[in-house]
C-alpha cells in the first residue's frame, strides 16, 4: 500500500481518471473540479490531492479536496481501515483542515469514525444524496414557458436565487452568494432560465467530465411552484445537453420523495448513494 500526494492536477489525472470513470457520473465532483481549474472554470486557490494504491501500482482510493470544503473521497471496493488511517494521519500531520466528507456511504463512515479517532471531531451525518444519471431522455407533462439561457443582465436575479437555494436546499443559513463565480458562469453559458412571462426557474450546468455534464442548482422560488416549471426546466436542458454529451447527471435529497420521483419519470435513474458527513471540532 502508497499513499500518493500530487503536486499538480495532471499528474492527478493521469493516475486517476481511469479508476474514477468506472463511476463517471457519479464521481463527477472528483473529475470534475480539477478539469475546471485546469480549463478556468473554477476558482480555488489551492487542492489537496491524494490517492492510495496497492503493490502494483493500482489506484484503489482517491481524494480531491478544496481547503477548506469536504474532502470528496472513492474507492471502488471497501478499502481497509489500516490504509485509511495511514491517509488521515499523512493528513492530519500536514495540518490539512476540513469541514467533512462527501462520498460513498460505507465509507464515508468508516473514514469519519477514523478521523475522529486520530482528530477528536466528532461527526454527524449532514445530507443523504442520490447520484442520478441520465442516458435517454423521457417526455413530462409540459408547462407553460421556454428554456432560455441566462445572460449577465439577469445577474442580480441569479445572485439572489442563489443565496436562497443555499438557505433552503443545502442549509447554509449564512450564504452570501458567490459574485465573482456567478458572473463567470453567466457570462459563459451556465445558467439556464425557465420563463413564463417572467423568469420563475433555473438551472445550472457544471463540472464537464469525457461523457458526461452535471445539472445543478435546480430552484424555483415557492410563488412559482407546483406549476411543473422545474421538470420542464430540467427536462429541456438535459435534451440540449445531451446534444452534446452522452449523459446527464445530478445529485438529490434521497430524503425528497418529490424531486426524486420527478426526476426517474423524465429518465434519470439512481447510480450511487453517498453521504455529506460534517465534522465538529471538539
Amino acid at each position: 500500500m502508497k499513499i500518493i500526494r500530487y503536486s499538480n492536477i495532471n499528474a492527478f489525472l493521469d493516475e486517476n481518471l481511469e479508476f474514477l470513470e468506472q463511476e463517471e457520473a457519479a464521481n463527477n465532483l472528483l473529475i470534475g473540479i480539477p478539469r475546471s481549474i485546469l480549463s478556468g472554470q473554477a476558482f480555488y486557490d489551492e487542492i489537496n490531492l491524494y490517492s492510495i494504491k496497492d503493490e502494483q501500482g493500482d489506484v484503489l482510493f482517491s481524494l480531491v479536496q478544496t481547503p477548506p470544503h469536504n474532502f470528496l473521497i472513492y474507492a471502488a471496493d471497501l478499502i481497509s481501515d489500516q490504509s485509511l488511517l495511514a491517509l488521515i494521519k499523512e493528513l492530519a500531520d500536514a495540518n490539512i483542515q476540513t469541514s467533512g466528507i462527501i462520498g460513498p456511504e460505507e465509507l464515508s463512515i468508516s473514514f469519519a469514525k477514523l478521523w475522529q479517532v486520530q482528530k477528536g471531531h466528532s461527526w454527524r451525518i449532514n445530507f443523504r444524496q442520490l447520484a442520478y444519471q441520465l442516458d435517454n431522455l423521457k417526455e413530462v407533462s409540459p408547462a407553460k414557458g421556454k428554456l432560455r439561457t441566462a445572460t449577465p443582465e439577469d445577474f442580480d436575479l441569479i445572485f439572489k436565487w442563489m443565496i436562497d437555494f443555499e438557505i433552503e436546499a443545502m442549509g447554509n443559513l449564512n450564504a452570501t452568494g458567490n459574485e465573482k463565480a456567478i458572473r463567470y458562469k453567466l457570462k459563459h453559458g451556465k445558467f439556464f432560465l425557465w420563463e413564463d412571462e417572467v423568469p420563475v426557474c433555473m438551472a445550472g450546468i457544471t463540472r464537464p467530465t469525457r461523457h458526461g455534464i452535471t445539472i445543478n442548482y435546480v430552484y424555483t422560488p415557492k410563488a412559482f411552484r407546483g406549476k411543473g416549471y422545474a421538470s420542464n426546466c430540467v427536462h429541456d436542458l438535459s435534451q440540449l445537453m445531451l446534444k452534446d454529451f452522452q449523459f446527464c447527471s445530478l445529485f438529490t435529497d434521497r430524503d425528497n420523495p418529490t424531486s426524486n420521483k420527478i426526476y426517474q419519470q423524465m429518465g434519470y435513474y439512481p447510480v450511487s448513494k453517498s453521504l455529506e458527513i460534517k465534522f465538529d471540532r471538539p
